[in-house]
C-alpha cells in the first residue's frame, strides 16, 4: 500500500477523536460512525471509497480539518487518481488550530 494511502486512516481516526459531542449533535447524524466506517473501508483495501466517503461527511457537515491532515487527504487522492474536487472543498476548513 503506497505511504499516502496508509496514512489515511490514521487521518480519519485523528479527525475522528476530535469531533465533539456538540459538533455531533448540531450534525444531526452520527458523524464519528461515518468517519469510522470512512476508516474501516481503507483498512479492508477500498481506500477510494473511504477517501470519498470521509471527504464527503468532512465537507458536509463543516468538520475542521488541520492542514497536514488535508495534505494527506489530498496525496492520497492523488496517488488513487481521484478528481481533485474530491477534496478540495475541505480548503476552506482547514484550520490552524491545533486542537
Amino acid at each position: 500500500m503506497d505511504e499516502p494511502i496508509a496514512g489515511l486512516q490514521q487521518i480519519a481516526l485523528a479527525i475522528h477523536d476530535r469531533v465533539t459531542d456538540a459538533l455531533e449533535r448540531a450534525s444531526g447524524v452520527p458523524l464519528r460512525r461515518r468517519i469510522e466506517s470512512a476508516a474501516e473501508l481503507v483498512r479492508h483495501g477500498e481506500p477510494g471509497i473511504g477517501l470519498e466517503n470521509l471527504c464527503s461527511n468532512l465537507h458536509e457537515f463543516g468538520v475542521p480539518i488541520r492542514a497536514g491532515e488535508y495534505e494527506g487527504i489530498q496525496a492520497s487522492g492523488e496517488v488513487l487518481n481521484l478528481p481533485a474536487d474530491t477534496w478540495t472543498a475541505l480548503m476552506e476548513q482547514v484550520t490552524l488550530d491545533p486542537n
